[in-house]
């Protein structure tokens, strides 16, 4: 869901460097719960 959320963002023109970041980061510990 927060890939999707940040895409949406930067569609929206809202997305930027941090949200951005912050995206690919929740990606990332989504990630690792699964483990």
């Amino acid at each position: 869901k927060s890939l999707n959320t940040s895409t949406c963002l930067t569609i929206d023109g809202k997305g930027d460097n941090n949200s951005l970041l912050s995206g690919i980061v929740e990606e990332i510990v989504n990630i690792i719960r699964k483990y």
